[in-house]
């Protein structure tokens, strides 16, 4: 028969594997490969993506941004559909000045119903 220490050891080292295997709830974060770069950054359905993300930053923030362009972007196929990471140019909607910084947003997309879910916004300061 084992020492209870020799017990307790094996129960702290098999205790995480087990918790980890069954954190992933979310099969939009289970990558089927690697970034890829978007070709055509004005395809419409990029401009799209990228102007219901700044639109949806404003249900985040309550900060209404305007919509300039999409800079770069690079997509990422998941098990549940398409990973897109837009960089993007947008301003305060009550500013005048053509400052316009570039904001980095995530956006989670299933292609076979539309759905869209913003996972990240990153708005610099100033």
């Amino acid at each position: 028969m084992l020492p209870a220490h020799y017990i307790l050891v094996l129960l702290a080292l098999l205790f995480p594997l087990q918790v980890a295997k069954g954190t992933d709830h979310n099969s939009a974060s289970v990558p089927v490969s690697d970034w890829l770069p978007i070709k055509n950054i004005r395809d419409c359905l990029v401009i799209d993506i990228a102007k219901w993300a700044v639109d949806e930053y404003y249900s985040w923030d309550h900060i209404k941004l305007v919509f300039q362009n999409v800079t770069k972007g690079d997509y990422k196929d998941v098990q549940d559909g398409i990973l897109y990471r837009l960089f993007i140019t947008a301003k305060d909607d009550d500013s005048f000045i053509n400052k316009y910084p570039v904001c980095k947003a995530v956006i989670s997309r299933r292609p076979r119903d539309r759905f869209n879910k913003l996972i990240s916004f990153y708005k610099p300061m100033g």
